[in-house]
């Protein structure tokens, strides 16, 4: 996709389209400019600096999770014909038998609901790694977070959600690095085409990781 978000955007405002990425990228995307265009700001990423959206790896079943959860069945239906169908807003009005208007209006209200605190981190982040990071959240507050939940956690948690600057998280992608447990296993120094600045940011990173661990492997030793 060589467009911007601008370009995008415009697009589909002038032919009423979405855009020609597939689902589910294409709402992941729409979800990250409706985001911005509110000025909202939050600390979990939504998009990259080429303006692609970060999609988790289960990104399919947690948008569909999501839809059929915390959307109702006439917003269910036009993110369906307009995202899954790529359908105009005209089309989606004639399968719906509503105004071009009343779909838009549902569209819009739907990716609302995308951009509350609670949805926006489980979309973003899918919910596999949503649901393992409620639980290490929840342990760590016990402090009893044992090496394997910690093992677990790193191997489906997404190093774009590990407070990285979008430019270090796009380097680590496209070395193949997008989970923690890659990221602590991989020879950060050889990564091919990093600056100094992104190379040093994300060493930073593997070192707060494993210092937060030994705090916490430190805390469950004392008890």
């Amino acid at each position: 996709m060589t467009n911007t978000t601008t370009d995008l955007e415009q697009t589909r405002l002038s032919r009423g389209r979405v855009t020609t990425e597939p689902f589910p990228d294409n709402l992941y995307l729409a979800v990250a400019c409706f985001f911005r265009r509110a000025g909202s700001e939050s600390d979990e990423p939504t998009s990259n600096n080429s303006g692609l959206a970060i999609v988790p790896p289960d990104g399919l079943g947690t948008a569909r999770y999501i839809i059929s959860t915390y959307c109702n069945a006439r917003e269910a239906a036009v993110l369906y014909y307009r995202y899954e169908k790529q359908y105009t807003l005209l089309d989606t009005a004639l399968m719906l038998n509503i105004t071009k208007q009343r779909v838009a209006q549902l569209e819009q209200k739907a990716l609302e609901r995308f951009c509350t605190d609670e949805i926006r981190e489980l979309f973003f982040r899918g919910v596999s790694a949503y649901n393992a990071l409620s639980i290490a959240r929840a342990l760590k507050s016990a402090k009893v977070v044992s090496k394997i939940g910690s093992f677990i956690l790193d191997t489906i948690t997404p190093v774009a959600s590990i407070g990285l600057s979008a430019r270090a998280a796009n380097a680590l992608y496209r070395a193949n690095i997008k989970t923690v447990d890659q990221l602590l296993n991989a020879d950060i120094i050889n990564i091919p085409r990093v600056g100094k600045v992104t190379r040093e940011e994300i060493l930073a990173a593997v070192a707060r990781i494993l210092a937060d661990r030994a705090a916490v492997y430190g805390a469950e030793s004392a008890d």
